[in-house]
């Protein structure tokens, strides 16, 4: 019996030891500068998982709680879709236009250019002064930040999207997330431009992708649709305000080659 136990205690201890080294973060870049006389700091980790990694970035001003950044979480976002879109939250922004990887960084991607990230700071973790400060300090200083990677991380390494820190917006991502649904479907249209239809009973899989390609217009292939035959994206209510999506959007259906 005592055997046995001793096994299943080696047993336990080992499973718990790859669990810290599956889910383990690295320090991978670091650089300070100051506002106003008070330190920011940004930090670069490397977030290892069971089957796969990927990297984020912390900043950090003065005594306030480290904000994260990440396209993997809601952090991270692409220019809203809609001007508009944050007029019910307070928000910084400061960059409207996504540019260009400049030249001498040898960009990998296809369409060479910048990823914007429209950061979120969750209410739950500051107060709206301290909201207030983050957004002037970053709306001073996010091309400085946005240099110090490009020159000393991103550059010589290739291991991070090309970050271009565009506003900062005093709420969750979740909030600016319009729902429809119909049937056991949900169509949730993000902010940063990705529409996304799921199984409401199944969150973590996508059924269909769709994109607002302008504003108020939303294009879906062809062939991704007849996956919900006989629901159409026509039927899709708004679950706030009772509107179907095709009152408040229109629907570009795109042909695509099987």
């Amino acid at each position: 019996m005592k055997v046995i136990l001793i096994i299943a205690g080696v047993v336990v201890l080992g499973v718990i030891a790859l669990i810290a080294v599956f889910n383990s973060r690295s320090k991978v870049y670091a650089f300070q500068t100051e506002y106003n006389g008070i330190p920011l700091q940004l930090e670069v980790y490397n977030q290892q998982q069971y089957a796969h990694s990927y990297y984020f970035m912390l900043l950090t001003y003065g005594k306030l709680k480290p904000l994260k950044i990440t396209v993997r979480d809601i952090t991270g976002s692409w220019l809203p879709w809609k001007k508009e879109l944050y007029q019910s939250a307070p928000f910084y922004q400061w960059d409207t236009v996504r540019h260009a990887v400049p030249h001498s960084y040898n960009s990998n991607f296809s369409d060479d250019a910048c990823w914007p990230y429209f950061i979120y700071a969750n209410p739950k973790g500051y107060t709206k002064e301290e909201f207030d400060v983050l957004g002037q300090c970053l709306q001073a200083k996010a091309k400085e930040l946005e240099a110090a990677l490009y020159k000393d991380f991103i550059r010589p390494a290739h291991h991070f999207n090309y970050p271009q820190l565009v506003g900062i917006v005093y709420g969750r991502r979740g909030d600016f997330v319009l729902q429809y649904q119909t049937d056991n479907l949900v169509c949730y249209i993000q902010p940063d431009k990705r529409v996304e239809i799921k199984k409401a009973n199944d969150p973590d899989n996508i059924e269909i992708t769709g994109f607002v390609t302008a504003e108020n217009q939303l294009s879906f292939r062809e062939n991704d649709l007849r996956r919900i035959v006989p629901v159409t994206v026509e039927s899709f209510v708004s679950n706030a305000t009772g509107r179907r999506l095709s009152e408040d959007f229109r629907i570009e259906i795109t042909e695509t080659n099987d």
